[in-house]
Protein backbone atom coordinates (compact mmCIF):
# COMPACT_ATOMS: atom_id res chain seq x y z
CA UNK A 1 0.00 0.00 0.00
CA UNK A 2 3.10 2.76 1.10
CA UNK A 3 4.59 1.77 -2.20
CA UNK A 4 1.17 2.02 -4.29
CA UNK A 5 1.31 5.86 -2.19
CA UNK A 6 4.65 6.47 -3.07
CA UNK A 7 4.09 5.79 -6.49
CA UNK A 8 0.92 8.23 -7.27
CA UNK A 9 2.56 10.69 -5.15
CA UNK A 10 6.00 10.21 -7.41
CA UNK A 11 3.64 10.50 -10.38
CA UNK A 12 1.76 13.64 -9.27
CA UNK A 13 5.35 15.20 -8.46
CA UNK A 14 6.55 14.33 -11.55
CA UNK A 15 3.52 15.91 -13.74
CA UNK A 16 3.48 19.07 -11.37
CA UNK A 17 7.15 19.52 -11.91
CA UNK A 18 6.37 18.93 -15.81
CA UNK A 19 3.65 21.57 -15.91
CA UNK A 20 5.76 24.13 -14.26
CA UNK A 21 8.67 23.72 -16.85
CA UNK A 22 5.91 23.71 -19.59
CA UNK A 23 4.65 26.69 -18.22
CA UNK A 24 8.11 28.52 -17.54
CA UNK A 25 8.58 27.64 -20.90
CA UNK A 26 6.12 29.03 -22.61
CA UNK A 27 5.95 31.97 -20.97
CA UNK A 28 9.54 32.47 -22.24
CA UNK A 29 8.15 31.82 -25.90
CA UNK A 30 5.23 33.68 -25.33
CA UNK A 31 7.01 36.73 -24.25
CA UNK A 32 9.75 36.75 -27.31
CA UNK A 33 6.84 36.52 -29.28
CA UNK A 34 5.03 39.59 -28.14
CA UNK A 35 7.98 41.63 -27.75
CA UNK A 36 9.25 40.63 -31.24
CA UNK A 37 5.59 41.04 -32.33
CA UNK A 38 5.30 44.75 -30.51
CA UNK A 39 8.52 45.85 -32.15
CA UNK A 40 7.72 44.67 -35.76
CA UNK A 41 4.16 46.38 -35.95
CA UNK A 42 5.77 49.71 -34.16
CA UNK A 43 8.11 50.08 -36.97
CA UNK A 44 5.33 49.20 -39.67
CA UNK A 45 3.90 51.87 -38.24
CA UNK A 46 6.36 54.24 -38.23
CA UNK A 47 7.49 53.40 -41.59
CA UNK A 48 3.91 53.57 -42.86
CA UNK A 49 1.98 56.10 -41.42
CA UNK A 50 4.54 58.96 -43.36
CA UNK A 51 2.67 58.41 -46.44
CA UNK A 52 -0.76 56.80 -44.84
CA UNK A 53 -2.12 60.18 -43.49
CA UNK A 54 -5.25 58.80 -41.93
CA UNK A 55 -2.87 56.63 -40.30
CA UNK A 56 -0.66 59.22 -38.78
CA UNK A 57 -3.52 61.80 -37.92
CA UNK A 58 -5.64 58.90 -36.33
CA UNK A 59 -6.57 59.35 -32.61
CA UNK A 60 -4.88 57.60 -29.77
CA UNK A 61 -7.72 55.21 -29.01
CA UNK A 62 -8.23 54.67 -32.73
CA UNK A 63 -4.47 53.93 -32.70
CA UNK A 64 -4.96 51.53 -29.88
CA UNK A 65 -8.06 49.77 -31.50
CA UNK A 66 -5.77 49.57 -34.18
CA UNK A 67 -2.78 48.40 -32.82
CA UNK A 68 -4.66 45.84 -30.41
CA UNK A 69 -6.44 44.18 -33.42
CA UNK A 70 -3.23 44.02 -35.56
CA UNK A 71 -0.91 42.66 -32.93
CA UNK A 72 -3.68 39.76 -32.21
CA UNK A 73 -3.21 38.92 -35.81
CA UNK A 74 0.14 39.22 -36.24
CA UNK A 75 1.55 36.71 -32.84
CA UNK A 76 -1.42 34.71 -33.44
CA UNK A 77 -2.66 34.12 -29.15
CA UNK A 78 -5.45 34.30 -27.36
CA UNK A 79 -4.71 36.32 -24.94
CA UNK A 80 -6.61 40.56 -24.04
CA UNK A 81 -3.65 43.61 -24.77
CA UNK A 82 -4.04 46.34 -22.39
CA UNK A 83 -1.92 49.53 -24.00
CA UNK A 84 -0.42 52.23 -22.67
CA UNK A 85 0.68 55.27 -25.02
CA UNK A 86 3.91 56.76 -22.90
CA UNK A 87 4.61 59.44 -25.80
CA UNK A 88 3.30 59.29 -29.55
CA UNK A 89 5.44 62.21 -31.07
CA UNK A 90 5.13 61.92 -35.13
CA UNK A 91 6.88 65.01 -35.75
CA UNK A 92 9.52 64.03 -33.97
CA UNK A 93 9.43 60.77 -34.87
CA UNK A 94 8.75 59.02 -31.31
CA UNK A 95 6.24 55.66 -30.74
CA UNK A 96 7.20 54.69 -27.39
CA UNK A 97 4.85 52.08 -25.80
CA UNK A 98 4.04 49.49 -22.81
CA UNK A 99 2.32 46.38 -23.72
CA UNK A 100 0.74 43.99 -21.24
CA UNK A 101 -0.70 41.05 -21.97
CA UNK A 102 -3.04 38.96 -20.17
CA UNK A 103 -3.94 35.17 -20.59
CA UNK A 104 -4.23 31.84 -18.65
CA UNK A 105 -1.40 29.05 -18.74
CA UNK A 106 -1.88 25.24 -19.66
CA UNK A 107 -2.33 24.49 -16.19
CA UNK A 108 -5.26 26.94 -15.83
CA UNK A 109 -3.77 29.67 -13.88
CA UNK A 110 -3.46 33.61 -14.85
CA UNK A 111 -0.65 34.89 -16.70
CA UNK A 112 1.17 38.24 -17.17
CA UNK A 113 3.28 39.52 -19.94
CA UNK A 114 4.69 43.31 -19.84
CA UNK A 115 6.75 44.25 -23.30
CA UNK A 116 7.91 48.09 -23.00
CA UNK A 117 9.55 49.55 -26.54
CA UNK A 118 10.13 52.49 -28.05
CA UNK A 119 10.86 52.93 -31.55
CA UNK A 120 12.79 55.97 -33.18
CA UNK A 121 12.43 56.98 -37.30
CA UNK A 122 12.18 60.18 -38.33
CA UNK A 123 10.30 60.93 -41.25
CA UNK A 124 12.71 60.76 -44.04
CA UNK A 125 13.48 64.32 -45.48
CA UNK A 126 12.92 64.30 -49.72
CA UNK A 127 15.45 66.69 -51.47
CA UNK A 128 13.77 69.75 -52.97
CA UNK A 129 13.18 69.28 -56.82
CA UNK A 130 15.15 72.13 -59.27
CA UNK A 131 14.28 72.06 -62.97
CA UNK A 132 17.28 72.26 -65.75
CA UNK A 133 16.16 73.21 -69.16
CA UNK A 134 17.96 72.70 -72.29
CA UNK A 135 17.09 74.87 -75.32
CA UNK A 136 17.69 75.86 -78.65
CA UNK A 137 17.97 79.79 -79.27
CA UNK A 138 14.75 81.55 -80.60
CA UNK A 139 16.25 82.75 -83.93
CA UNK A 140 17.84 78.92 -84.38
CA UNK A 141 14.41 77.81 -83.43
CA UNK A 142 12.38 79.78 -86.20
CA UNK A 143 15.05 79.90 -88.98
CA UNK A 144 15.19 75.95 -89.04
CA UNK A 145 11.55 75.65 -87.75
CA UNK A 146 12.54 72.67 -85.06
CA UNK A 147 11.49 73.01 -81.27
CA UNK A 148 13.04 75.48 -78.96
CA UNK A 149 12.89 73.10 -75.87
CA UNK A 150 15.49 70.24 -76.49
CA UNK A 151 14.81 68.67 -72.85
CA UNK A 152 13.59 69.72 -69.15
CA UNK A 153 14.16 67.34 -66.49
CA UNK A 154 13.25 68.71 -62.54
CA UNK A 155 15.95 66.97 -60.51
CA UNK A 156 16.51 66.69 -57.02
CA UNK A 157 19.20 68.67 -55.40
CA UNK A 158 22.64 67.14 -55.37
CA UNK A 159 22.05 64.44 -58.17
CA UNK A 160 24.09 64.66 -60.97
CA UNK A 161 22.57 66.44 -63.97
CA UNK A 162 21.50 64.49 -67.38
CA UNK A 163 23.02 66.48 -70.12
CA UNK A 164 21.15 65.03 -73.11
CA UNK A 165 22.70 65.37 -76.80
CA UNK A 166 22.14 68.77 -78.67
CA UNK A 167 20.13 68.68 -81.71
CA UNK A 168 21.40 68.14 -85.36
CA UNK A 169 20.61 71.21 -87.39
CA UNK A 170 21.65 70.89 -91.05
CA UNK A 171 25.01 72.50 -91.96
CA UNK A 172 25.88 73.84 -88.35
CA UNK A 173 28.03 71.99 -86.13
CA UNK A 174 27.48 71.94 -82.41
CA UNK A 175 29.87 73.57 -80.23
CA UNK A 176 29.00 73.60 -76.67
CA UNK A 177 26.17 74.62 -74.00
CA UNK A 178 26.14 78.02 -72.97
CA UNK A 179 23.56 79.01 -69.45
CA UNK A 180 22.19 81.76 -69.35
CA UNK A 181 22.38 84.54 -66.66
CA UNK A 182 26.09 83.29 -66.43
CA UNK A 183 27.17 82.93 -70.19
CA UNK A 184 29.47 80.01 -68.86
CA UNK A 185 30.62 77.34 -71.47
CA UNK A 186 30.39 73.70 -71.12
CA UNK A 187 31.16 71.00 -72.84
CA UNK A 188 28.65 67.93 -72.59
CA UNK A 189 30.99 66.03 -70.32
CA UNK A 190 31.09 68.66 -68.11
CA UNK A 191 27.72 69.15 -67.48
CA UNK A 192 27.37 65.33 -66.62
CA UNK A 193 29.14 65.70 -63.38
CA UNK A 194 27.73 68.50 -62.17
CA UNK A 195 25.20 68.25 -59.49
CA UNK A 196 22.24 70.19 -59.22
CA UNK A 197 22.10 72.79 -57.30
CA UNK A 198 19.50 75.00 -55.17
CA UNK A 199 18.70 77.63 -58.70
CA UNK A 200 17.20 76.78 -61.60
CA UNK A 201 19.34 76.61 -64.48
CA UNK A 202 18.99 77.10 -68.64
CA UNK A 203 21.90 75.71 -71.18
CA UNK A 204 21.15 77.03 -74.48
CA UNK A 205 22.96 75.19 -77.24
CA UNK A 206 25.82 76.91 -79.52
CA UNK A 207 26.62 75.94 -83.28
CA UNK A 208 29.02 77.41 -85.86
Amino acid sequence: MKQVIMMSTGIVVVILTSLIILTMQGSRIRKTKLDNGVTELMEEYMETSYSDLELKNMSDASFTTWFKENLKERISEEGEFDIVIKNRDMKSGILSMEVKETYHHIIGTKGELVSERTVIKEEEKTPPIQEIGFYISKEMAKEYRIPTLVMKYAFPVGTKINCPAAPNVLGMKFLYWKEEGTNQIFQPYELEDMKVGADKRTFVAVYE
